[in-house]
């Protein structure tokens, strides 16, 4: 393939940008498993190419935010066809009033985030003793 023809991948649009090189940043939804024990909720939220230094996991009010943006792909030489956009994650789960924020425990393996809640002692289910009484 010649330069020319590598080149011709889309016309310009407005801007000095094309369709070929645009380096714009969009941010998506990532897919997530939610799941609940007696102990805690759990979240496993997918996030390709994301390391640690990309992943932002905070508590904002009531809320468990995730944002996360992946190792960008910088190849080395001139680019001649660019179509792998640079990609920004962000998704937040609502914290109900059992949480317990301060006890929440994350993990990063292999693209996937794994998120831990804790139910608050005081709000587990919990069994009741009854007794009996006898005549």
């Amino acid at each position: 393939m010649t330069k020319e023809t590598l080149d011709r991948c889309a016309a310009p649009t407005t801007g000095t940008a094309n369709a070929c090189t645009t380096t714009r940043r969009h941010t998506v939804v990532p897919r997530a498993d939610v799941w609940e024990t007696e102990e805690a909720a759990h979240l496993a939220i997918e996030l390709p190419g994301v390391s640690k230094d990309g992943l932002d996991l905070r508590v904002e009010h009531d809320r468990l935010v995730v944002s996360a943006t992946p190792e960008s792909l910088e190849p080395e030489g001139t680019a001649r066809r660019v179509e792998w956009r640079s990609t920004a994650f962000r998704r937040a789960f609502v914290l109900t009033d059992d949480a317990d924020r301060e006890g929440i425990d994350a993990e990063l393996k292999n693209g996937l985030l794994h998120v831990t809640i804790p139910r608050r002692a005081d709000k587990r289910p919990r069994t009741i003793d009854v007794r009996v009484e006898s005549n």
